[in-house]
């Protein structure tokens, strides 16, 4: 997991390094049939605060075919098929009690997203990490922050398109053979 905070002032910036070790859990549930739910928990020190158009949460969940969004929050399909949820109309608030998003995707069969390897490399950037930025209140800063950090999750696998193999390229080269003797066949 990777996590930054921003203090955003008239005219400085500050890195804060680490407020704690898991500034936000998210835990990953399926259902084997095509639901997928995200419970987001801040630590115990920490909130993180979601205004309209000003902090997202986004995975990318492929075949969604609708989207399990908590009241209060707008849930977004995009392209290449990316998840946004965003708060709505007023501040949403993420701290120690869950809160729980999810999707139904026509697409049955996992897979691992945001995995990373011993050199800190994404191990299929096919299967990218959520992400979260939105405004942070760390314990102990009495100021917002600009809060961003990335998790692991289950979603839904890739749909893989079958590459056409020699058999089958064989199989129509020979299907259109027959077809062109038999038409030969029956010309006068």
């Amino acid at each position: 997991m990777r996590t930054s905070f921003l203090s955003v002032g008239i005219a400085s910036f500050t890195i804060v390094a680490s407020v704690q070790a898991a500034p936000l859990d998210v835990e990953s549930f399926y259902d084997g049939l095509g639901k997928y739910t995200y419970v987001f928990k801040a630590g115990d020190d920490l909130v993180w605060s979601f205004k309209p158009n000003n902090g997202l949460i986004t995975m990318r969940l492929p075949a969604v075919v609708s989207l399990i969004t908590p009241d209060g929050w707008l849930g977004i399909l995009g392209a290449n098929d990316t998840v946004t949820w965003r708060a709505a109309v007023s501040e949403q608030l993420i701290g120690s009690d869950g809160v729980t998003f999810g999707a139904v995707s026509s697409q049955t069969d996992s897979a691992s997203y945001g995995l990373y390897d011993s050199n800190d490399q994404l191990v299929d950037p096919a299967l990218p990490a959520g992400a979260v930025a939105a405004g942070a209140m760390p314990g102990g800063i009495q100021t917002r922050v600009l809060g961003f950090t990335s998790f692991a999750y289950v979603g839904p696998a890739l749909m893989m398109i079958p590459e056409p193999s020699s058999l089958t390229l064989g199989g129509a080269a020979l299907g259109a053979m027959v077809l062109i003797r038999r038409s030969r066949k029956s010309l006068p």
